[in-house]
């Protein structure tokens, strides 16, 4: 047999392709398995890694690129006897003569002359390289095979590329440890080798965010990558922009699409290569969606087929019954059928969308429809199911279709246009819904609609009114339609509720607007609107966090999390953050001083906050800021609160009536950092700000924010009187976390009168109130004032866990302030003096700055700034970082 030389030829490698360290480490060393198995389909780098991983190693490596011509066994060991013979492995050049006509009783003795020559060979290692075995179907090969793997010496290693998984005992051999398999979850980039390819390639930088999103549009498959690393980025100037690497992936897209054609679909059996076809269009797909596209019974065994060739299979589910195609896989198949079928394609997308509408697949019949762009089909389904998807949570899609859409297809469909109201309420975009109402309401087909219909555009007219401040004629229209609701069963009550929630809410009326967020939420459930659900919540809670009802708050978050997880088990959950949801949770675990799950609930918040509507800009930016306050860092903190400020003074008109308190909460920062100068300024512009104007919240807040700067100015009979404006408000308004605050402001002003009796009974009853809610971050602030209060109060009354969470020792010492000093430590002076570097932390405390920026700064590990810490707070006499800078200034180290 005349041996093609180039098949015996190694990989040649590119130097600009990346090392892959992470896979060849799992690989280990030759000798560490008998076989080495890379199974993917096309593309994922099986030949490249196989290659970095026979150079990483002194091995003996024989190379055989195999294609379907091998599929003959003389002509499979021909190829496998050369190679080895040419590698070093001696004494088999007489078994060339025994292939001219190797059969299946022979084929043993053949591989079992090979094992015993590699035994001879015992000082070297010895590694045969199968590129492309998906291409042999020849059982005999295969069994020869295995009884290599078998009984092969600890000299050899069998290392294998192939598009499907040979018929090996791989189970048998994974027990024995003989074999190491690496599949294409395994053999896809991560975000770090992303950034690196593109650094080598293109001595490109990439963020860890820039990679994880090249990441998640690839699917960190290695062809596209590469296509993608070739496209035109050479002139970026350093790092890659979201701009150019849309650009760079649009230029690709083409040659991936035909790769995708060429290199996979081209090669597949005809009766796989149609099913993959005819399904491309759905974006998910289980066995009997299948057949009822394709009008068979043999989808599940498909199904099964394509799991074992890995052809760009992705389950959805553990239990392996819904899949989809990876995303450039499915868009190469839709090119390939558009290219040389067009009218086969558009064929197979509208079977996919008749299938997926009968099996309410709502969303994916849709956003196929819009990738046919059949207008006509559009209308009708929208028409149809379009209040369905509202309900379901997908508003922002249909303002996306609809804008994607023709505007005739808008113009002359009221259902349309009354979708898109909606659909921009949900979306906060208030201001364009009074013109789009008004031209509803003039609308020839209008006198034509049904009660429902009717209904819902009063809604949508009080909507209106309240987007105008006109509360009153908001409030009347939405009773008058809840009064009709009572006789027809039209799912739209929700939608009232909610609106009368936010008008109490407006009038400062919290008791009235809770009781109607509550029962939105109830019939959000049953009416399935979902948006209706997360909205009405989220104001619920925003409203229960200014009252302090926090536990109440979490488990009816908990309820709704369940609801909302059991909602979407058959679809995909929107990609929905609800502003008042979010911000709300963040707002009460700081005050819980749960600052993680704050951290959890406010990183959602920040992804949108650049293409937000302003409202939700405002309370992003409020939330933001309280949480960097809650974590100490003060300076972003700062940054945040006047971000918000920019964002009402912008609109006030718009905003006023839902506005956070921006500037208490600036105060608030200011005098936890301890800059009295700026908080004097502050709340000058507080006490210039007419109580009428504020909501209960900003009126509050406002309210504590003086009271907390009276404090630090040791100014006691305005701080009394401060307090006892709050209590005042917050009992008006049944806050028991206000009522907790004022009492123990109230406390620290009678100390400072010498009144320590009155000061003892106003900080037990905050502690009674505390432990019932779990207030722990209101009792911290203020903690060096706070703490010779608890000096010879009888706390047995309070649990000893509550106790601990406000870092109050059951006996304490402390003595009662007076109004000369401030709270004193239980030394007089400094116990130790601080070292130099104690003192830099300190300022750096001082400044505002978290344990990791301290540590960045002085360029120390935070473990270090820890310690350095806990040695001031000992030498210093304080508990806490509060505690700590008021004893530096009294002691004058600041």
């Amino acid at each position: 047999m005349i041996v093609l030389e180039t098949k015996l030829f190694p990989l040649r490698l590119d130097d600009s392709l990346l090392t892959r360290q992470r896979l060849l480490g799992r690989i280990d060393a030759p000798g560490s398995a008998r076989f080495i198995g890379l199974v993917a389909p096309a593309g994922f780098g099986k030949s490249t890694l196989a290659r970095q991983w026979t150079q990483s190693h002194h091995a003996l490596t024989s190379w055989i690129s195999l294609d379907p011509a091998d599929n003959s066994a003389s002509t499979f060991w021909s190829y496998v006897v050369e190679g080895l013979r040419r590698n070093g492995l001696e004494g088999i050049g007489e078994l060339r003569t025994q292939l001219q006509d190797t059969a299946h009783t022979n084929a043993r003795v053949l591989v079992t002359a090979l094992i015993n020559q590699l035994h001879q060979h015992q000082d070297r290692h010895f590694v045969l390289v199968l590129d492309d075995l998906h291409h042999i179907a020849n059982k005999d090969i295969f069994d020869g095979l295995t009884y290599l793997v078998d009984f092969a010496p600890a000299n050899f290693t069998l290392l294998i590329t192939s598009r499907n998984e040979p018929p090996f005992p791989l189970a048998r051999w994974k027990v024995k440890r003989y074999a190491k398999l690496l599949y294409s979850a395994d053999l896809v980039f991560d975000s770090q080798e992303v950034a690196d390819l593109f650094a080598l390639a293109l001595d490109v930088k990439v963020s860890p965010e820039a990679a994880a999103r090249v990441v998640g549009s690839t699917g960190g498959w290695a062809a596209a990558l590469q296509l993608l690393s070739q496209a035109d980025l050479k002139r970026a100037d350093g790092a890659l922009s979201n701009e150019k690497f849309e650009q760079a992936l649009a230029q690709a897209k083409r040659e991936i699409d035909d790769y995708v054609a060429q290199e996979v679909l081209d090669d597949l059996p005809s009766r796989l290569r149609e099913f993959i076809l005819e399904m491309a269009g759905a974006p998910r797909f289980d066995a009997p969606l299948c057949d009822q596209v394709r009008s068979t019974q043999d989808s599940h065994q498909i199904l099964q087929e394509l799991e074992a060739r890995n052809l760009f299979l992705i389950p959805l589910d553990d239990a392996g019954q819904w899949f989809r195609f990876h995303e450039l896989f499915r868009d190469g198949a839709l090119h390939y059928l558009r290219q040389r079928q067009p009218e086969v394609h558009l064929q197979h997308c509208r079977n996919v969308v008749r299938a997926c509408l009968e099996r309410r697949l709502y969303l994916e019949s849709v956003q196929l429809i819009m990738h046919i762009q059949a207008w006509d089909l559009l209308q009708s389904t929208l028409e149809s199911i379009g209040n369905q998807l509202v309900r379901q949570g997908y508003h922002l899609y249909i303002i996306e279709w609809l804008d994607d859409a023709p505007q005739e297809l808008l113009s002359q469909s009221l259902r349309l246009q009354l979708l898109k109201i909606w659909c921009l309420l949900y979306d906060n975009q208030f201001a364009a819904i009074p013109d789009l109402v008004e031209a509803v309401k003039k609308h020839p087909l209008l006198p034509e609609q049904d009660d429902t219909v009717r209904h819902e555009l009063r809604l949508l007219e009080a909507y209106a009114a309240r987007s105008r401040k006109d509360i009153q004629t908001a409030s009347a229209l939405t009773q008058s339609v809840l009064q009709d609701l009572q006789q027809i069963n039209a799912p739209i009550k929700s939608l009232a509720y909610f609106g009368l929630g936010n008008d109490y809410y407006d009038l400062g009326r919290l008791d009235d607007a809770i009781a109607a967020l509550k029962e939105a939420v109830t019939l959000g459930k049953l009416e399935q609107r979902f948006s209706t659900v997360l909205s009405s919540l989220g104001l619920l809670l925003w409203i229960m966090q200014i009252k302090g009802e926090f536990l109440h708050a979490i488990n009816l978050f908990r309820q709704t999390e369940l609801w909302v997880q059991s909602y979407h088990k058959d679809g995909p959950e929107p990609n929905i953050v609800s502003c008042w949801l979010n911000s709300s949770l963040v707002l009460i675990h700081c005050a819980l001083g749960n600052q993680e799950h704050a951290e959890r609930f406010l990183k959602p918040m920040l992804s949108f906050v650049d293409n937000a509507e302003p409202q939700q800009k405002l309370i992003t930016y409020y939330t933001w800021a309280e949480f960097n306050r809650h974590c100490g860092d003060y300076p972003q903190a700062l940054r945040h609160y006047e971000q918000a400020r920019e964002q009402l003074e912008y609109n006030q008109r718009e905003l006023a009536a839902f506005a956070p308190p921006v500037l208490a909460g600036k105060l608030h920062c200011l005098l936890d950092k301890g800059d009295m100068a700026n908080a004097e300024s502050e709340c000058t512009l507080i006490l210039d700000k007419a109580p009428t104007e504020s909501s209960p919240f900003e009126g509050l807040e406002n309210l504590s924010a003086q009271a907390r700067y009276f404090l630090r100015k040791q100014q006691w009979g305005s701080l009394q009187e401060t307090a006892e404006e709050i209590l005042a408000l917050a009992e008006n308004h049944g806050s028991s976390r206000y009522q907790a605050q004022a009492k123990l402001l109230h406390a620290v002003a009678m100390a400072g009168q010498y009144q320590p009796e009155a000061a003892q009974r106003l900080i037990s009853e905050a502690l009674t109130l505390g432990e019932s809610n779990d207030f722990v971050a209101m009792f911290l602030a203020d903690d060096a004032y706070l703490r010779p209060l608890y000096a010879n109060l009888d706390i047995a009354s309070t649990s000893q866990d509550y106790l601990e969470k406000l870092q109050v020792a059951s006996s304490p010492q402390e003595a009662t302030p007076t109004r000369e000093e401030e709270p004193q430590s239980q030394t007089e002076g400094l116990l130790e003096e601080l070292s130099k570097r104690e003192m830099e932390v300190l300022t750096l405390i001082y400044e505002g700055l978290p344990n990791k920026k301290i540590a960045d700064r002085l360029f120390l590990a935070p473990a270090t700034v820890k310690a350095h810490i806990r040695n001031i707070y000992g030498k210093i006499g304080a508990a806490s970082r509060t505690e700590a800078l008021a004893r530096a200034r009294h002691l004058g180290l600041l």
